[in-house]
């Protein structure tokens, strides 16, 4: 995404220049600036944008409201509902980031994630966004003791309650780390590709191909996959598949386009 490569220092200099100016349109000129930094940065430098975003409260709201329709990249929606999330429940939001599920221990992480994921999911329900910026900016959420796989936890509540406006923030936890030869799949990632396929979005078909190069034989990615194809979306998965030189993967790829051509072809019928 070619403006979020724009230093964050950059854009923080020109938004504190821009401070207590308006646009055309009656918004407040820092607040673009302040919203493209936001995007950009991680950790505690993020907080500080979003938390002046916020702050500035119905100022924000016209900008955020068509960023979060009609930005380009999925980063920039997804920045514009979590900070209209904060602006429209912020008792909620505030309750969620001191919040730690008590939960029974297992020790098979799918057990874990699953128990974590339903609690999460019941408490998110009306919040879903605190759990995008959980796996995609590392908010507070979980913070009080954060337990090894609190984004495994947070992908597995966000396909749970099936939201949409997370495939963006779930494909970046999928491709965020390259696996050396023979590594198991990470739970967290294996967590939000189950969690793709819950959804069941086309937008995820990319991400999930490559997920199947770097981890080969991974059950949930291709469980994932055949949810999430589409007819639109039958090609890539062959044009991939022949183009890669890993007869395993090649051969299980074409197995699931056609399996899915024909379950496609009899729903016609």
């Amino acid at each position: 995404m070619a403006r979020t490569g724009v230093s964050v220092l950059t854009v923080a200099l020109f938004a504190g220049q821009a401070l207590g100016a308006t646009t055309g349109g009656g918004v407040p000129a820092d607040v673009p600036a302040l919203f493209w930094a936001a995007v950009g940065a991680r950790g505690a430098t993020y907080a500080g944008f979003r938390d002046r975003l916020v702050a500035g409260g119905e100022a924000s709201r016209p900008f955020l409201e068509q960023m979060a329709q009609n930005g380009a990249e999925w980063q920039e929606r997804a920045m514009a509902r979590v900070l209209l999330e904060r602006l429209d429940k912020p008792t909620q939001v505030a309750g969620l980031l001191e919040w730690t599920p008590q939960v029974e221990e297992s020790r098979r992480p799918s057990i874990r994630v699953a128990r974590y994921g339903e609690a999460l999911a019941a408490r998110c329900a009306e919040t879903p966004m605190v759990l995008v910026e959980r796996i995609w900016k590392h908010n507070g959420l979980l913070a009080k003791h954060p337990p090894l796989n609190a984004k495994a936890y947070a992908a597995e509540a966000l396909g749970n309650l099936r939201v949409a406006g997370a495939v963006g923030a779930l494909c970046h936890l999928v491709l965020s780390e390259e696996a050396p030869d023979g590594a198991y799949c990470p739970v967290r990632v294996w967590a939000a590709a189950d969690a793709l396929g819950k959804i069941g979005d086309r937008r995820a078909v990319p991400a999930l191909l490559r997920l199947h190069l770097l981890y080969r034989s991974s059950g949930a990615a291709g469980d994932a996959l055949d949810k999430c194809i589409d007819r639109s979306t039958i090609r890539t998965v062959r044009v991939f598949a022949r183009r890669i030189n890993d007869q395993h993967v090649r051969r299980l790829l074409e197995a699931i386009a056609d399996r899915k051509a024909k379950e496609l072809a009899a729903g016609e019928e």
